[in-house]
């Protein structure tokens, strides 16, 4: 009923960006927000599965699109000037996707992110941002629910904005893991074709 309620909130008071660098924060919150609704309407292995291939396609174009500008595989990528479409990647869809992921899981919790994400909608509504009115939004977030002041300076400081928005690739944690008996499942199938060498189906395929 929470992703119900932030999904409507979303719909009706939509965030968006106030520049290409900081493009993620509108595909990112996206990303994340349907992910949750996914893990509800069918199960959380279901919603882990997407970011597991989201995963996957991640790494694979910061190897190839990261050779030629290193900055379009981040989420801050620094356009100079240049076409946006040109710095169009999968990157402020699922690393965007990944740091929410990584805040919920090591910081706030399930319930508490929810509570940041209406914070955050109702707070920026129908307004355009950028990453340091984000942390802004954040910092207010923390001292509105966590009335502590050593609580509220641990869990700022442990929101590593700088390593996750100007780093390459995807988790620069290395604490996500989006393996599941989904995926598991998929590999072990694949692995069982090619051990076959095309001559035979696996059991249960």
């Amino acid at each position: 009923m929470l992703v119900r309620n932030i999904a409507q909130s979303w719909t009706g008071n939509q965030v968006t960006p106030n520049n290409w660098e900081d493009y993620w924060l509108n595909e990112g919150f996206t990303t994340f927000i349907e992910r949750h609704v996914l893990a509800q309407l069918y199960d959380y292995n279901f919603a882990a599965t997407e970011a597991y291939i989201g995963n996957n396609s991640l790494a694979t174009e910061t190897n190839i699109i990261g050779v030629a500008d290193k900055t379009y595989v981040t989420l801050h990528p620094v356009l100079h000037g240049d076409n946006p479409d040109n710095s169009f990647t999968i990157v402020p869809f699922e690393k965007g996707f990944q740091f929410l992921q990584w805040i919920e899981d090591f910081v706030l919790g399930y319930y508490h992110m929810e509570d940041f994400l209406e914070y955050y909608i109702v707070m920026n509504s129908l307004t355009s941002i950028n990453q340091f009115q984000l942390r802004d939004t954040f910092s207010s977030f923390i001292q509105t629910y966590y009335p502590n002041a050593d609580r509220d300076n641990s869990l700022l400081q442990s929101i590593q904005f700088t390593q996750w928005i100007y780093e390459t690739g995807p988790d620069p944690t290395g604490l996500l893991d989006f393996t599941n008996p989904y995926t598991t499942a998929a590999k072990n199938l694949a692995l069982a074709y090619i051990a076959a060498g095309g001559n035979d189906t696996p059991e249960n395929y």
